[in-house]
This record gives structure tokens, sequence and C-alpha cells, in this order.
């Protein structure tokens, strides 16, 4: 699932210019541990590279549920 947007200011830039970024939620359903990523825009390219990082770093799921 995704939540935002939030409005984020790089640290290094001053002139305060803004970019939106979301917050892919992952939830384990047997031990409901949460993994939090973030995305820089709600493409299907930006999940999918979301969701291999999130295998990458938790191994593969045998099933997903989305909502």
């Amino acid at each position: 699932d995704y939540c935002g947007p939030f409005l984020i200011k790089y640290k290094n830039q001053r002139k305060g210019n803004l970019h939106n970024v979301y917050v892919a939620i992952f939830i384990c359903l047997v031990t409901k541990a949460i993994h939090l990523d973030i995305v820089f825009d709600l493409s299907a390219q930006a999940f999918i590279t979301c969701l291999k990082r999130f295998f990458s770093r938790r191994g593969k799921s045998s099933c997903i549920f989305s909502d």
C-alpha cells in the first residue's frame, strides 16, 4: 500500500525546492512486521523497483495480498 505524498527538501539545497515522495508499506500477516520504503513516483516501474528492493532485503514472499 502507499501513503503520501509527503513534501521533502533535500539537505544540500538552499533554494528549498520541494519534492513529492510516497511511502510503500509492506506488512507481514504472520508476524505483523512492517517494512517501509520510499518511492519517488506512483508509476508501475517505481513499484516494481520497490518490490525488488523489498525481496532483496527480506527474501521472496510465498504469497502477496494487495488491496
